[in-house]
């Protein structure tokens, strides 16, 4: 008479379709990609002090903008979440 989750019951043992199962591994393989990227970054800003002192101030700039902000220990957990990536221009 009632489906499930009409009433809010949800089965969470149910397993994942072929398509919910790529997208997961879209999710995972798109996040190591970005930390590969943060830390390709890191190591870049590192060997040259100039363009990092460069970057730092175009974040500063998008911060007082309001454009980024800080994540608050509050706001961050465990569920799957969307960051999107920033792309500061660095002119040298």
């Amino acid at each position: 008479m009632w489906h499930e989750d009409v009433v809010g019951i949800t089965n969470q043992n149910k397993p994942s379709t072929a398509e919910e199962v790529l997208a997961e591994g879209k999710v995972a393989e798109s996040r190591t990609t970005a930390e590969d990227r943060l830390y390709s970054l890191e190591k870049h800003l590192q060997r040259r002090p100039d363009v990092a002192e460069k970057y730092c101030q175009v974040m500063e700039a998008n911060k007082a903008k309001g454009y980024v902000r800080k994540m608050e220990p509050g706001e961050i957990d465990d569920s799957p979440s969307r960051y999107l990536p920033h792309f500061p221009v660095v002119r040298e």
